[in-house]
C-alpha cells in the first residue's frame, strides 16, 4: 500500500510514493522560519512525534493520519495538513489517470 504509515511497536515505516515525496521535498511550510525545512520534514516529524498515539500494528493512509492529528488539536497539522492532503490528492489521482 502507497502513502501509508504503518504503525508497530518499536518504530512506524512510511511507504510513500516517489511523486509525492519529490513534491513534499521541495515545497516549504509557510512562514516557516528555518532554512531548508520542507513538508517532507514535517510530515516525518509528525509520525515520531505522534505515531504513539496510533494503536501497534495499524496500518493508516497519510491523509487519515493527518485528520486525526487535527481533530485532536494538534496545530501544525491544522495549519499545514491541509497542504500536505492537497498534494496528495492531486499526486493520487495523477497516478489514476496514467494508470487508466
Amino acid at each position: 500500500m502507497e502513502n501509508c504509515i504503518m504503525f508497530d511497536r518499536e518504530k512506524c515505516r512510511v511507504n510513500l510514493s516517489n511523486d509525492f515525496v519529490a513534491i513534499l521535498d521541495k515545497t516549504s511550510p509557510k512562514g516557516c522560519p528555518f532554512l531548508d525545512y520542507t513538508l517532507l520534514d514535517l510530515l516525518f516529524d509528525w509520525v515520531n512525534m505522534y505515531g504513539w498515539k496510533i494503536p501497534s500494528n495499524t496500518t493508516m493512509p497519510v491523509s487519515d493520519y493527518i485528520k486525526r492529528l487535527q481533530a485532536d488539536g494538534e496545530a501544525h497539522a491544522i495549519v499545514y495538513g491541509g497542504a500536505v492532503i492537497s498534494i496528495l490528492e492531486r499526486v493520487e489521482q495523477a497516478e489514476n489517470v496514467m494508470k487508466g
